[in-house]
């Protein structure tokens, strides 16, 4: 929830007024010592104006590392014309990428010689 939260620029606070819910109760969720009613979990996901399937979405990936939280809780909340471009996007990276491995896999390598000179190798 804190990425959700943060990606839109919301304070504790703010959602917790959105919410209709306490500062105090959306800060334990955050940490984790505690789990939202199904009710709040609807309000939440309303107030920072994402589907409750995209916050199950974030949660399932909490073995991520935290820049792919962030990643994914930057892209729900993107209109569908920027998700579809940022997808585009990331494909031209990858298949660059790809490139760049297929172009050093097929030419080979000489390496210089280290020590002595080239009569002892």
């Amino acid at each position: 929830m804190r990425h959700l939260r943060k990606s839109k620029g919301l304070t504790l606070a703010e959602v917790a007024l959105k919410a209709a819910s306490h500062v105090g109760n959306l800060s334990r969720i955050e940490r984790g010592s505690t789990m939202p009613s199904m009710d709040l979990l609807y309000r939440l996901a309303a107030s920072l104006d994402v589907r409750v399937s995209d916050v199950f979405s974030i949660a399932d990936n909490r073995e991520h590392d935290e820049q792919q939280l962030a990643l994914n809780s930057l892209y729900i909340t993107l209109p569908t014309r920027e998700r579809d471009l940022l997808f585009a996007f990331a494909k031209l990276l990858q298949d660059r990428d790809q490139q760049d491995v297929e172009a050093l896999s097929m030419e080979p390598v000489i390496l210089p010689v280290m020590f002595g000179d080239s009569t002892d190798v």
